[in-house]
């Protein structure tokens, strides 16, 4: 664990009145979390400097370190560099380099900088600046007493942009030896059988932290190495992938920036195999995310939203007496639409979605949240249901990515098989 104790401030009304959700703490405990730094406190606070004063003060008064986002603007309900002013006894001063800066922000936009920006410039007397290089508004950093507290801007671009220099420092400082991280991607296996298997898993003294995200439908494993140099960290790092490889198998599909679309397709491209998809209830969302890929041209050939009975007839070749006998919403009919789609594209494989996503439209046999896939190859076409938990959008977005899960583990376990 970090000897030096962490905690996140974020101000802002409109996260209070529950209008606006805080996006910029998650992340940022995150990204510490992967240098091996853990939070103790989140705390949110409006925008009125006393409650602002008072939020920072008590912060300060448990942690070491203090990281506060949002109220840099140059608005009246901007309090946040009043409150540091206050809080560490440093009153305002304009930094002309900081001036300049804006005023040739707005001279590149052809307009003169309003008079209430000036704020912008002005910051705690003795204060560490920290440049921004997406916005105006610049960050700072205090320190009092061996207490530091790091103000960055609530706009999640701009905190973004300008984070990673600021949770360098601090872990740089907060942790002993070097620190390495990973993510570890999985699908397919509940979050509660996640922890069942892995149970006893990081043993005590190995130098590793794990921590589960839901990321519905996939769950992350987030990985954190200590060693006393890279090397040894990234070796414990290392095995430590490998032996969660041999305890979930194919439930880890990727690492770090890897999606589920990108692997898919890599491994359909590594087999110089070409994919089509037919679509009902995600009407296009599957398509619409397998070329989110750059490059998915060269194995993604055609996506058809068929969604009603004409359309899956006329461009699927669905029989008309197997919808009236089984109906959309079977495992026949996705596995005719699986069929109808490889053979209308020419293509070396073809999945197929059929559901009811809500909120209407479910029965007692079928209800909402049932999803027929289909798969059809060369070889084979098979046809499997699930049934998903959720809202509309949510039992969509489930939807496709378990159609692109079936092409993967196709294309892991049989290979996949050229069709012409």
């Amino acid at each position: 664990m970090a000897a030096m104790t962490i905690e996140l401030l974020v101000t802002g009304q409109e996260l209070v009145r529950g209008v606006t959700v805080d996006t910029n703490s998650p992340m940022l405990a995150q990204w510490l979390e992967h240098k091996g730094v853990s939070i103790r406190r989140i705390s949110v606070v409006g925008d009125d400097l006393e409650q602002i004063i008072s939020a920072l003060s008590d912060a300060l008064s448990r942690a070491d370190i203090v990281i506060v986002t949002g109220g840099l603007g140059p608005t009246a309900d901007d309090q946040t560099r009043h409150a540091a002013a206050k809080v560490f006894d440093a009153p305002l001063n304009t930094d002309l380099d900081s001036l300049m800066r804006l005023q040739n922000i707005f001279s590149s936009m052809g307009r003169k900088m309003p008079p209430n920006n000036v704020i912008q410039a002005q910051f705690p007397r003795g204060s560490q600046i920290i440049e921004n290089p997406v916005g105006t508004a610049r960050g700072f950093m205090c320190g009092l007493n061996g207490k530091k507290a790091y103000f960055l801007p609530g706009v999640p671009s701009e905190l973004k942009a300008m984070a990673t220099s600021v949770v360098s420092e601090i872990a740089a400082v907060a942790v002993e030896g070097a620190i390495v991280s990973s993510t570890l991607k999985t699908i397919g296996i509940p979050e509660s059988e996640l922890d069942r298997l892995l149970t006893g898993f990081p043993p005590e003294g190995s130098g590793l932290m794990l921590g589960f995200s839901a990321k519905l439908p996939e769950i992350h494993l987030y990985l954190s190495a200590r060693g006393q140099s890279i090397e040894q960290a990234q070796t414990i790092l290392q095995d430590a992938e490998t032996h969660l490889g041999e305890i979930l198998g194919a439930a880890i599909y990727g690492r770090n920036d890897d999606t589920l679309q990108a692997i898919m397709g890599r491994e359909l491209k590594k087999r110089n195999l070409k994919m089509a998809v037919a679509e009902s209830c995600t009407a296009g969302l599957l398509a619409g995310k397998i070329t989110e890929v750059p490059g998915s041209s060269q194995w993604f050939l055609e996506g058809i939203a068929a969604y009603s009975d004409e359309a899956k007839m006329r461009l699927l070749a669905v029989p008309r007496q197997l919808l009236e006998e089984f109906g959309a919403v079977s495992e026949e009919c996705a596995a005719a639409m699986a069929q109808g789609a490889m053979e209308a594209a020419d293509a070396d494989i073809a999945v197929s979605i059929t559901g009811i996503a809500g909120p209407d439209g479910g029965t007692p046999e079928k209800p909402v949240g049932t999803v027929c896939f289909g798969f059809a190859c060369r070889n084979f076409v098979r046809a499997f249901t699930r049934r998903f938990i959720g809202d509309r959008s949510g039992i969509r977005d489930r939807s496709v990515a378990a159609a692109l899960n079936v092409v993967r583990l196709h294309l892991l376990f049989e290979g996949g098989t050229k069709n012409r």
